[in-house]
């Protein structure tokens, strides 16, 4: 004898439908967080992790920043390089 599948009360209908909306917002917030650190070295979910407990972040937060400021002297380090190799290029950098 097959057992009657038991039917969903209106609030556990109510909380499925809560869940599956929750599980959509979260997405939607990992996709804008993902473009905004687009082209940085720090990882989405930290980000998401550090604005969720700002208050108890501190060594994440320290740790992002160290990553930022890694981030930018790459940049600049790349920049240096290109200029270099310009100005041995046009012969601007034998003085």
């Amino acid at each position: 004898m097959a057992k009657a599948k038991k039917k969903l009360t209106l609030r556990q209908r109510l909380r499925n439908d809560a869940r599956a909306k929750l599980d959509g917002l979260i997405e939607q917030a990992q996709e804008r967080v993902t473009e905004v650190v687009a082209g940085t070295s720090i990882h989405p979910a930290l980000l998401m992790q550090l604005a969720s407990q700002p208050k108890r972040g501190k060594t994440l937060q320290h740790n992002l920043v160290t990553a930022l400021t890694n981030d930018a002297e790459d940049e600049l380090e790349k920049l240096y390089n290109k200029q270099i190799a310009l100005d041995l290029a046009t012969g601007e950098g034998n003085d």
